[in-house]
């Protein structure tokens, strides 16, 4: 269970505080608790992507404050008094519902792709079974016609038989007749 000593499991107090749930520092507008690896700056409405080994680390995020971009927003953030942060808050309800908005679209098109791929499937199998059905009654047909005509041949040697064969009677008639 050896971990890395120069890499902290947590933000600094300054940024987060854990005990309130809490963003302590004025211009962070998000950040990752999981693994420390961005930030959000409200002010310049940019993510700092941090790397895995300067994870939960301020060094990036104290560069980004002594910017001039930087400062000119904050300077323009808290300068403006309540409006930017309205207009701010605003922003953020909006890029939430968006976010949420196409999570929503994706999760629908996803499920109109497995009904669509569903009834796909159903179609082919019906259709296998169909074919399966139209062999199966023309199987049954050759053999409703090969039945028929063993039917005719039977009937036709029956008479034949019945023609060529004596009867009981025709004997005893002709041996009164020879007598």
């Amino acid at each position: 269970m050896s971990r890395k000593r120069d890499a902290p499991s947590r933000w600094p107090a300054e940024v987060y505080d854990y005990e309130r749930r809490v963003i302590t520092d004025p211009a962070v507008g998000g950040l990752d608790l999981r693994k420390g690896s961005w930030i959000h700056c409200k002010w310049c409405n940019t993510t700092l992507a941090l790397k895995v080994v300067n994870s939960y680390s301020l060094a990036s995020w104290n560069t980004h404050q002594k910017g001039k971009k930087h400062c000119g927003h904050e300077q323009e953030f808290l300068g403006g008094g309540s409006q930017p942060q309205l207009h701010h808050l605003q922003l953020m309800r909006v890029r939430r519902e968006l976010q949420q908005s196409k999570q929503y679209q994706a999760r629908h098109e996803r499920d109109v792709a497995n009904v669509i791929n569903a009834m796909t499937n159903l179609i082919s199998d019906q259709q296998g079974d169909l074919n399966s059905l139209q062999h199966r009654v023309s199987d049954m047909m050759h053999e409703i016609e090969a039945l028929k005509k063993e039917l005719e041949r039977i009937q036709q040697k029956d008479q034949q038989r019945r023609r060529n064969s004596v009867t009981d009677m025709d004997i005893f008639e002709k041996r009164f007749r020879l007598a």
